[in-house]
């Protein structure tokens, strides 16, 4: 069980960023097609973790490369068995479903991504420091449950602390 993680991000820099920000401190901002060791007093490299950085390019028709950021996660979303199948079928079996981890830098972010998720009929939870306690416990609880809502969209502050076992994608959205 090799979990991978996705960073999605306009430039370089901005993917560095985004690697070594937030509570997932053991993976390096290095590219493995660099080859290199990076030194970092503490970070280093987790072999058992396979990481990816997707550029996002922006265009005159999308500024931000929102369309396309979102195209992206909606497609490494179906290669994880989320959605419905090319034929609008719901996918069959549980099981074959990834168990995935997205995160957002803003509350806003959060809440429009998992609509957006769901609107691709890919079945998305959510949490944030906007939801009451009891409903960021029930959420938390259903995305553990096995087969259960096996995306989670949560900003990198509200994810602080939890303790996740068995996570296959990890993806920084911004």
């Amino acid at each position: 069980h090799n979990p991978v993680r996705v960073t999605a991000a306009s430039t370089p820099a901005a993917a560095a960023a985004a690697t070594a920000a937030g509570e997932i401190r053991h993976i390096s901002t290095v590219p493995a097609a660099a080859g290199a060791a990076h030194r970092h007093p503490t970070l280093s490299v987790n072999q058992q973790v396979s990481q990816k950085v997707i550029m996002i390019t922006s265009t005159e028709q999308d500024p931000g490369g929102e369309a396309q950021r979102l195209d992206r996660i909606v497609e490494l979303l179906r290669e994880a068995g989320h959605g419905r199948d090319e034929r609008g079928r719901k996918r069959k079996g549980g099981a074959e479903r990834k168990k995935v981890l997205v995160f957002t830098s803003t509350k806003v972010r959060c809440e429009n991504l998992s609509r957006a998720l769901q609107a691709c009929s890919i079945a998305a939870l959510r949490i944030h420091g906007d939801r009451p306690q009891a409903q960021r416990d029930s959420t938390l609880a259903t995305f553990l449950k096995a087969g259960k809502g096996s995306v989670l969209v949560a900003t990198d502050v509200a994810a602080r602390g939890l303790h996740i076992d068995d996570i296959d994608l990890v993806v920084n959205y911004d």
